[in-house]
């Protein structure tokens, strides 16, 4: 496996571990203790945000993971630039999840938070495609 490919895999499950660690993190009761509540929320948001900028450097790169593909496989273009605007998408999610635990209401960045994880499961799945087309290599092994 190549170099790119692997750190890529290993952010990978970094970031995953992340996102359940936001999952816990919202999905823990709040009655009572909405201000160890909010505290969790956003130490689980902020390794998420860190997570996924780990993920970022080690896919957008000069000599990352889509570098590799790009020069691998150029037809993969587009699956490559939607992917890229993912990341933007899903680092601005993140940040306004972080704004809403620190004052909205606990159900409310509960159900603001569901979506946003489906959408990095949505990315995660789409990323997996793209290096299964590239290199016909299933990088969610191991997950």
């Amino acid at each position: 496996m190549t170099g790119p490919l692997e750190q890529a895999r290993r952010r990978r499950r970094g970031l995953q571990a992340a996102l359940v660690a936001v999952e816990d993190a919202v999905a823990a009761p709040w009655s009572g203790r909405e201000a160890d509540w909010r505290t969790r929320v956003d130490a689980a948001l902020g390794e998420a945000e860190a997570a996924l900028a780990a993920h970022v450097a080690a896919t957008e790169s000069p000599d990352g993971l889509f570098a590799e593909v790009m020069e691998q496989a150029p037809r993969l273009a587009h699956a490559v630039e939607k992917l890229r605007a993912e990341h933007v998408t899903l680092r601005e999610a993140l940040a306004e999840l972080r704004r809403l635990a620190a004052a909205a209401p606990p159900d409310e960045v509960y159900e603001r938070t569901l979506p946003v994880l489906g959408a990095f499961s949505q990315h995660r799945h789409r990323g997996a495609e793209l290096v299964y087309d590239a290199y016909n290599v299933d990088i969610s092994t191991g997950d």
